[in-house]
């Protein structure tokens, strides 16, 4: 992925920086190109037409923090398991671990990795 004349980070919200990473508007500009990329694997087992186990690991590098707002690599390492009630309708429950190598690009760049549950409701129509 690349991008012209891109920002370092921020946020389209220009109200004032909140604790919780809101606000502050864009950052400061990077002339020309600026790249990011990486390697995406996703492993799926099925249990049964059901339900299914599903492994992701990431890395990719923001080489010019465009993307993230530090210059740095990460690393992700995620499972999750889905389970269709219906044709309609699914839940996608997942935890997983994220790593940033060079720099603190977590918690308002207080810290290098997190934890992250999440959960997906999906409505097939």
């Amino acid at each position: 992925m690349w991008q012209r004349d891109a920002v370092l980070g921020g946020t389209p919200s220009i109200g004032p920086v909140r604790s919780f990473g809101g606000g502050g508007g864009i950052g400061a500009d990077i002339p020309r190109l600026s790249k990011a990329y990486g390697i995406l694997n996703y492993t799926m087992y099925a249990v049964n037409p059901r339900n299914f186990f599903t492994l992701r690991n990431e890395w990719w590098r923001d080489a010019q923090g465009m993307r993230t707002g530090f210059t740095t690599n990460y690393s992700s390492h995620t499972i999750g398991w889905t389970h269709q009630f219906s044709d309609s309708i699914a839940i996608r429950p997942e935890v997983g671990y994220y790593h940033s190598y060079d720099d603190k690009a977590f918690d308002l760049g207080r810290a290098s990795h997190l934890w992250m549950g999440g959960l997906d409701v999906i409505l097939r129509f």
